[in-house]
């Protein structure tokens, strides 16, 4: 399972790096491609990671938890960027910060 997840979210935190350097839509695209192997390559796994960690008596409300976190977190990153932005006065820099 590591083999698959460990790469795979390499990917991702390559692609939030490689953000802050696109200058243009076609520059733009290459990060997305990226973070998209990425999640294609970590799709599966985090589910099955998840599935087992659950407790066999609460593997529903487990799994319906971590949706939720998850969801919770592509709420907040946007904002967060944001503020980071405006914090650093960079977006190169906040792209780092949440890379990392």
């Amino acid at each position: 399972k590591k083999v698959v997840a460990v790469p795979g979210l390499l990917v991702i935190a390559t692609a939030f790096a490689l953000l802050p350097l696109s200058r243009g839509t076609f520059a733009f695209v290459v990060p997305a491609v990226v973070y998209a192997v990425g999640n294609g390559l970590t799709g599966g796994i985090i589910v099955t990671l998840t599935a087992g960690l659950a407790p066999p008596g609460a593997r529903t409300q487990f799994i319906g938890l971590f949706k939720m976190v998850t969801a919770l977190g592509g709420i907040i990153l946007p904002p967060s960027l944001g503020l980071i932005a405006d914090w650093t006065k960079s977006l190169e820099k906040a792209a780092l910060v949440i890379a990392v």
